[in-house]
């Protein structure tokens, strides 16, 4: 991305709970977000049955009330560990489908810390928000960071707390952290490429 942060993008299927229709998508998991967020494209071609309903939506910079679409919908994980129905899925255009920044699109071999694992691959876009109402599928069970600015290797540093030295490995802030949940594995933090 432009701004070389890496967002939790993972693999996703989204289904209509009323026809099984479904389809494997991106999804950016955003644990600030509370409710789901689904791109109007992906609504149309699941033909969800779409009701209207007053929503005050709330975002980093404005707030604004407004009649908006939405639907129901069943998020599962790739693999089958997760699914969930989820109503008032909120619909609407999204600002970055780009899927050139999910992890599994990019060679991630030149980093130690990344070696041996498998980040999903598929053919789509990213029209998915995972809000926070689904922790427990998002929430973190195996994590890979980077020691020493992301080589692998550590540094060591002293540093003086409030008069005290301490001496130990540092772990780096320029490098990707790796984490995995139950829709797989993901990147956060800078980019580092």
């Amino acid at each position: 991305s432009k701004d070389k942060i890496l967002r939790p993008l993972v693999a996703a299927r989204v289904r209509n709970p009323k026809t099984g229709k479904a389809e494997e998508v991106f999804a950016l998991v955003d644990t600030g977000a509370n409710r789901d967020y689904i791109s109007t494209e992906l609504a149309e071609r699941l033909a969800l049955e779409v009701n209207y309903s007053t929503l005050n939506l709330k975002t980093a910079t404005e707030s604004s009330v407004g009649i908006r679409p939405m639907a129901d919908v069943i998020l599962e994980s790739l693999e089958g560990e997760y699914r969930a129905e989820v109503s008032d899925v909120l619909i609407g255009d999204f600002p970055c489908k780009d899927s050139s920044l999910a992890p599994g699109k990019r060679d991630w071999s030149a980093y130690e810390h990344l070696k041996g694992i498998q980040f999903t691959d598929i053919e789509a876009e990213v029209e998915i928000i995972i809000s926070s109402g689904h922790t427990d599928a998002t929430i973190w069970t195996d994590v890979r960071r980077p020691y020493g600015g992301g080589d692998g290797e550590g540094e060591e540093e002293e540093e003086e707390d409030k008069g005290k030295k301490r001496r130990g490995r540092r772990r780096g802030s320029k490098g990707q952290i790796a984490t995995k949940n139950v829709f797989g594995w993901t990147l956060h933090g800078p980019d580092g490429t």
